[in-house]
């Protein structure tokens, strides 16, 4: 938690970095499905879900 005076970091290349291999990884459990894929000129917007059936 971070006082008024503190200012909140941002997303490091570190974070985006491990974010990138946790996706990326194959662990043997269940796959990935993609639920939804949405786009508009500023954004694109993906929901994945990981069913363990």
């Amino acid at each position: 938690i971070y006082s008024d005076a503190e200012e909140c970091p941002g997303v490091t290349h570190e974070d985006l970095g491990t974010l990138i291999s946790l996706t990326q990884e194959e662990d043997g459990g269940p796959k990935w499905h993609l639920m939804m894929d949405r786009s508009t000129p500023i954004l694109t917007y993906q929901a994945w879900l990981r069913d363990p059936e």
